[in-house]
């Protein structure tokens, strides 16, 4: 009868959706898998691991990763433009890669994005950029960033002087091993200390 029939359609139909839904699934697996594959054999041309390095070959791979929005991909398409690695050097270009890594959570790339802000290669300079890219890569853990936002508390470059603020960053710097941290938190300290009459005297 009609109900039946009905029925049956609706049934069909949501057969048909449901093995759509599957293929479009299997489909970004396999995409995913592609991309992946491309951003490592790129990554492998890059460095010269197990193959030639061949930074063209590897521009080719990392920028068909980076168009799929593979963060890494992204990074390493950036860093090979802002030093003109495999293509013609870029900034702008750099900074359009950087960008789109760093939305994407890459570390390394929101310190990249930091130091263009605040160099103005490639963007508008914009000090308050930079402090807010630093400041999510150095929660990360990238000590190059921890530094660059502990000499701009130092300096006082879009945000107020604050020696204290300054010696937490490179503090985190020199935990994880940075020589230059160190030096820096050795010269503050030289120069705070007899300030403060912190000096102890046997």
């Amino acid at each position: 009868d009609r109900g039946r029939s009905l029925l049956s359609s609706i049934l069909r139909g949501t057969d048909a959706i449901s093995a759509d839904t599957n293929k479009s699934r299997r489909n970004d697996r396999n995409n995913q898998c592609i991309t992946s594959a491309q951003y490592y054999l790129g990554f492998m041309y890059y460095h010269g691991q197990g193959v030639g390095r061949d930074y063209i070959e590897a521009g080719k791979l990392l920028g068909s990763a980076a168009r799929f929005g593979h963060a890494g991909a992204q990074y390493y398409l950036g860093f090979m433009y802002y030093h003109g690695q495999g293509v013609s050097q870029d900034y702008k270009e750099a900074v359009k890669w950087f960008g789109q890594a760093a939305r994407n959570d890459h570390a390394q790339a929101q310190n990249a994005l930091g130091d263009a802000y605040r160099s103005g290669q490639g963007v508008k300079q914009d000090y308050h950029e930079a402090v807010k890219w630093y400041k999510k890569a150095a929660v990360s853990g990238i000590a190059a960033a921890q530094i660059s936002l502990g000499d701009m508390y130092l300096n006082g470059e879009c945000v107020d002087q604050d020696p204290a603020e300054a010696m937490k960053w490179y503090m985190k710097a020199a935990q994880q091993g940075s020589a230059d941290a160190r030096s820096k938190l050795e010269k503050i300290m030289e120069t705070m200390l007899p300030k403060n009459n912190l000096v102890h005297r046997g």
